[in-house]
């Protein structure tokens, strides 16, 4: 079992690498889990997250807004099929790294 003080130091992180970049901490969440593998569908993501699909539309909207991730359609499908980090993400997540890094 992880001990509850870990647990609790691994969310105040988490907050402030979210207000680092200017994000909510479930749009950073969203955000990470794209850098880490983007062949991910967005039904996928969500379960990942534990959220419905309309919370996770909501979220991918910020990053779209933000310019951190742009939805990627596939086929001729109207609706996107996953999400793509584009430059700007990366350098938000290497912005959060180089942080981790120097402490």
């Amino acid at each position: 079992m992880i001990p509850i003080g870990t647990i609790i130091r691994i969310q105040a992180a988490d907050r402030r690498d979210a207000q680092r970049i200017g994000l909510t901490v479930p749009s950073y969440h969203l955000l990470c889990l794209i850098a880490y593998d983007e062949a991910q569908s967005l039904t996928q993501l969500a379960a990942k997250m534990g959220i419905t699909s309309g919370s996770l539309s909501s979220l991918a909207d910020t990053l779209e807004k933000r310019g951190f991730a742009r939805r990627r359609r596939q086929g001729g499908y109207r609706r996107a099929d996953s999400m793509q980090i584009t430059t700007e993400g990366e350098n938000a997540m290497l912005k959060i790294h180089d942080n981790h890094s120097a402490a």
